[in-house]
């Protein structure tokens, strides 16, 4: 099939669009916070548990013994592209500036990068529908999209988003804020009763207190991709009583969360081989 009018998508990146089964989402509008804040209220330690199980791993897998988590291990270079898309490189910039904060991990917004390693496309409708058709059931209900290709050792190398140009402001910034979430390594969905940008229905355009603690758990360094899901979530939950306990004796999350000190995961082998990585300063 042709791909329509997409100035600025590469041949390489349309194909692997047009073949790959991505994330989707749905969500309404919600007031944009200042950067050191989050809505909502952090839930109980089973719940998160819970969504990080759901959140965490692929959803066709959910029910499997086996499994593990994907995630960076590399600074991540994002660029948007096609039109419509600029008006919200501010909006990309405060979302990502979050993440680095919890990952420990250099997220960067270039105004033009070859090599970047998240591609965010702005596409024409016509163009948008044909992908959806060919990678969703029910491609009128998905409202955008995205997928991430992660390498044998659980490391994300890549990744994209699409959304159609021609969709209201709100619906964009919902839609950023959930698919970027997907593309730092949840690639499922929480229960309809956890508050998270993740959920699909009735999410906000920003990320949670829950949001922040899960993004934050995914990229401790307790947390390794070698581990086997009954082992990830044994060691999430640790992660995570931890982490609200910092949440709930703080009246700022994101700096509760924050790994100030940058994990530059290369420097001491993949993330499946961290036993000598130093504590995380905070």
């Amino acid at each position: 099939m042709a791909f329509l009018r997409n100035p600025g998508i590469s041949r390489r990146w349309a194909s692997a669009i047009a073949v790959i089964v991505a994330l989707a989402f749905a969500a309404p509008l919600r007031p944009e916070p200042a950067l050191s804040q989050a809505p909502g209220h952090p839930t109980n330690i089973d719940n998160l548990v819970r969504n990080f199980e759901r959140m965490a791993f692929p959803e066709d897998e959910q029910f499997e013994d086996w499994g593990t988590i994907k995630r960076w291990a590399k600074p991540i270079s994002a660029v948007i592209i096609g039109d419509g898309g600029e008006k919200y490189r501010t909006k990309l910039r405060v979302l990502l500036s979050q993440l680095a904060a919890l990952t420990g991990l250099e997220f960067l917004v270039p105004e033009a990068d070859s090599a970047a390693t998240t591609q965010i496309f702005f596409s024409e409708r016509d163009w948008y529908a044909s992908q959806a058709a060919r990678s969703f059931q029910r491609p009128e209900q998905v409202q955008c999209f995205s997928n991430t290709n992660a390498n044998m050792f659980g490391e994300i190398q890549t990744a994209f988003v699409v959304i159609p140009n021609d969709l209201r402001a709100d619906r964009v910034a919902e839609c950023l804020a959930h698919e970027i979430m997907h593309t730092v390594g949840f690639s499922g969905h929480p229960q309809r009763t956890f508050y998270s940008a993740l959920g699909n229905g009735n999410s906000p355009e920003v990320y949670t207190v829950n949001d922040l603690i899960l993004i934050r758990t995914l990229y401790d360094q307790r947390l390794t991709t070698d581990m086997m899901r009954a082992e990830v979530l044994a060691t999430a939950r640790e992660v995570m009583v931890d982490l609200l306990e910092r949440v709930n004796n703080s009246d700022n999350p994101l700096a509760a969360l924050a790994q100030r000190q940058p994990i530059n995961w290369w420097e001491f082998g993949r993330p499946g081989n961290l036993g000598d990585l130093p504590a995380a300063r905070f």
